[in-house]
């Protein structure tokens, strides 16, 4: 059975790479359909329109689809008909293509296998068409080059997403791995659902952070956002040995890494960036720290600017290469919307921006922990904040699973060098999927690090529904 010629397929030169296709598998899946039309919706879960290579094994398929749909026979007569309705049937060649589909139709048996090859080449034809697309990368075009990583990446990663496809579960099914895990938990009071965030409470109140969840951490500048971001990316990555990628639009890589170290050294963090370590016993504990660190799986980006699309793009490239459990950026008003034009407001700009993030936490099925600023009026105001002091908020409300502000309870932060611990609660002000409440925490600016203090408990408030 021959398919379209020359009229259809320009020929090839001698040195084009060829497409991957299978024309006679093409061919035999859709002729045991017409012959098997019970089997069409067992073959659609593994099979799509689109795998087909020739546009009229595309459209036969497409029309069996919409019959399907309308819960009608299919066979040869309702396909020709759909075909014809659509103003398609002369381009797939007639009823006499149709007729040689079912002449030489292979056994039903074969049906899933012969999908499977459908969609393989298929998915080697994605391969080689974003392999394409990176390649174009080095010419000019209109598209800038941000653009086309990151439309070349997001290619890649659906592809890798894509190439097996998950059946449905019953909820039968799906209730035995969960019920397991409940009772995991349960049985064990330091293991939480989510990503471990190293302090207990803070687990306890959120149950650890979770895939897809989209976290805000708010405080108003010098409060400790950074070092609360940090100290849970430490431990988590210490204690869970959880990848984590982090995003750091303020500050340098080597800032970063001089606040953990001298969290880990338990090191004045001034007398590090001052020169004034001295002793042997400091220097010891500068290199176990340094040592400890090495293997911590944390991954850091710390170009200013950067734009959502650049954020997206690399974070693809973070989960691919490392496999990050979660993702840290800090801050939110630092980056630059990819599509914003120069007369957008500063709302429409965290729109983008906060949409952006929730759909990394989806797409890469990782918890994003971004940090924002709290606007003036909490000062002004002198009470504690509140969802409406987001700054410059746009849908950040609205999109955050989890909206935390970090509250300083008393004016400490601003007085002389004591270097008492700071008394700060982290305010839970938002929880989608579970109650709202305050973990007091306590900030040592010696040493840049939050503490639970040990007689503290977690204050939780009933739950507030979410809108159905």
């Amino acid at each position: 059975m021959d398919d379209y010629s020359a009229e259809t397929y320009a020929l090839a030169p001698p040195t084009a790479k060829v497409v991957p296709h299978d024309m006679i598998v093409e061919q035999s899946l859709l002729g045991a359909l017409l012959w098997n039309a019970d089997k069409f919706h067992d073959v659609a879960e593994v099979v799509e329109s689109d795998a087909f290579y020739a546009p009229r094994n595309r459209h036969i398929f497409e029309a069996m689809a919409t019959i399907a749909s309308r819960g009608d026979a299919i066979d040869s007569v309702t396909v020709s008909t759909q075909l014809a309705n659509a103003e398609k049937l002369e381009m797939i060649g007639g009823r006499e293509y149709l007729g040689e589909l079912v002449e030489q139709s292979p056994a039903a048996a074969h049906l899933e296998s012969y999908a499977k090859i459908v969609q393989d080449k298929y998915t080697r034809r994605r391969l080689q068409t974003a392999g394409t697309a990176i390649a174009e990368i080095s010419t000019e075009g209109e598209k800038d080059i941000e653009q086309v990583i990151d439309e070349s990446e997001r290619e890649l990663f659906e592809i890798t997403q894509t190439h097996t496809h998950a059946r449905y579960k019953q909820v039968a099914d799906a209730i035995p791995d969960l019920v397991q895990e409940i009772i995991k938990v349960s049985d064990n009071t330091d293991q939480h659902r989510g990503i471990s965030t190293g302090y207990p409470k803070i687990d306890d109140a959120l149950s650890g952070f979770h895939p897809a969840d989209l976290i805000i951490l708010a405080a108003r500048p010098s409060v400790g956002k950074t070092s609360l971001a940090l100290d849970i990316a430490r431990r988590s990555a210490s204690k869970q040995k959880t990848p984590v990628g982090i995003f750091s639009l303020e500050m340098s890589t080597s800032q970063l890494i001089e606040r953990l170290l001298a969290t880990e050294s338990r090191l004045d963090a001034w007398r590090m960036r001052t020169g004034k370590i001295k002793s042997q016993q400091d220097f010891s504990a500068l290199n176990e720290a340094a040592d400890r660190l090495r293997t911590l799986p944390i991954f850091i980006d710390d170009r200013s600017g950067m734009s959502t699309l650049t954020i997206r793009s690399t974070a693809r490239r973070m989960k691919r290469e490392h496999d990050i459990k979660m993702l840290i950026v800090d801050y939110l008003q630092l980056i630059t919307p990819h599509d914003g034009r120069g007369n957008d407001s500063m709302v429409q700009h965290i729109t983008e921006v906060s949409r952006t993030l929730k759909q990394v936490a989806r797409e890469l099925s990782i918890p994003v922990l971004a940090l924002s600023q709290l606007s003036r009026d909490v000062e002004k105001r002198e009470g504690k904040p509140r969802l409406s002091d987001l700054r410059d908020s746009g849908s950040i409300e609205q999109d955050a699973d989890v909206v935390m502000f970090l509250h300083r309870r008393t004016d400490q932060m601003y007085d002389g060098e004591d270097d008492a611990p700071i008394p700060i609660d982290l305010m839970i002000e938002k929880h989608r999927n579970g109650p709202t409440g305050k973990v007091a925490l306590q900030f040592d600016r010696k040493h840049a690090t939050f503490i639970e203090p040990a007689n503290e408990t977690y204050e939780s408030q009933a739950p507030v529904p979410e809108a159905f």
